[in-house]
């Protein structure tokens, strides 16, 4: 795992004095949106025979896990640099043998013990964030392999009886810890010191908690509780209308598709950079923009150089591309505009 501004030092440290235009630019990443769905899978196998089952009675017969996060492809993303004459990137999306859903889904019916009497009791355990990323810091005791890393974590779980829900446990926390980025050891590190003490956390929270007292809290309606994590969740402008052409300065104008500027133009500059100018020629800062859209397609802006984002599910991906060989694979958080 490599954070976005370790990916940006390398895309920097690759790129030639070449000048290009914006036209041009757009040629060099025709192709990746093909190389998107070609993107190889890093899967971590949660071992279920390992854990010991709850003791405590509890009154549900099962727990359903629902994934309702954004980018429901990944849980984070490996990418391996090989040096040498014609230096090479290969990424990875991590994920869950069987999606994240299944996955937790088996692992937490393998540990709570379920209970024939129950009727139609169960929890549905909505995850709203569970995604692995490199920190972005300097510690003193970090190696070239050895990396602090994080799990951000946030689920929510409700009771259900019949058609009634009821708020039980809320989980909002982000944990971390070193681990070694070797590619033969990075799965293992981020199981172990990661994804483990989470669903520590969350098995813990539901054998602690008092579901009796639970059932008796307001109830919610099927219809009330779909709508909210799976309609209304989503229903954000920028994944619900058309695409419009415009210079966004933060994550909240473009999540919002409300650019402040929407009629300007690209002009390429040195060192395959862009220029943005509005309509009377006058240069329009790139510093502090988030990005633009050209009325075809949204572009991240990191300084002058600008990145394609493709929509995967209800998230935005990109490549920091260089060459057909140096294409650096990020992703763009849809709750806090932070890329990984």
């Amino acid at each position: 795992m490599v954070s976005f501004f370790g990916r940006c030092f390398t895309f920097f440290f690759f790129v030639l004095s070449a000048h290009i235009s914006f036209g041009q630019m757009c040629g060099n990443y025709k192709k990746d949106s093909i190389d998107m769905k070609r993107i190889s899978e890093m899967q971590i196998t949660l071992d279920s025979n390992t854990t010991q089952q709850q003791a405590k009675p509890v009154i549900f017969k099962s727990i359903k896990v629902v994934d309702v996060r954004y980018d429901t492809t990944l849980i984070g993303i490996y990418s391996l640099f090989t040096n040498g004459f014609a230096p090479t990137v290969k990424n990875y999306k991590v994920n869950l043998h069987g999606g994240l859903a299944n996955s937790l889904c088996n692992y937490l019916n393998s540990f709570f013990k379920a209970t024939p009497s129950a009727g139609d009791i169960e929890l549905i355990c909505f995850i709203k964030k569970f995604s692995l990323a490199r920190r972005d810091t300097v510690v003193s005791n970090e190696s070239m392999y050895k990396k602090y890393s994080q799990l951000d974590f946030e689920a929510e779980v409700f009771l259900r009886s019949g058609s009634n829900y009821y708020a039980g446990i809320k989980i909002d926390t982000i944990l971390y810890s070193v681990i070694d980025t070797k590619k033969k050891q990075v799965n293992g590190d981020m199981q172990q010191y990661l994804l483990m003490p989470g669903l520590q956390l969350l098995q813990h929270e539901i054998s602690s908690t008092n579901w009796d007292d639970i059932s008796g809290r307001k109830a919610f309606a099927k219809s009330v509780m779909w709508d909210h994590y799976l309609t209304d969740r989503f229903n954000i402008p920028v994944l619900s209308q058309s695409v419009k052409k415009g210079i966004y300065r933060s994550f909240a104008e473009f999540k919002n598709n409300t650019p402040y500027i929407e009629n300007f133009k690209i002009e390429n500059g040195k060192f395959n950079t862009i220029q943005l100018e509005d309509n009377k020629g006058n240069n329009i800062s790139t510093l502090k923009l988030f990005g633009f859209c050209d009325g075809e397609k949204y572009w991240l802006l990191f300084g002058s150089y600008c990145f394609p984002m493709f929509r995967v599910g209800n998230g935005f991906e990109f490549f920091l591309t260089y060459s057909k060989r140096v294409k650096i694979l990020s992703s763009l958080n849809m709750e806090s505009g932070k890329v990984y």
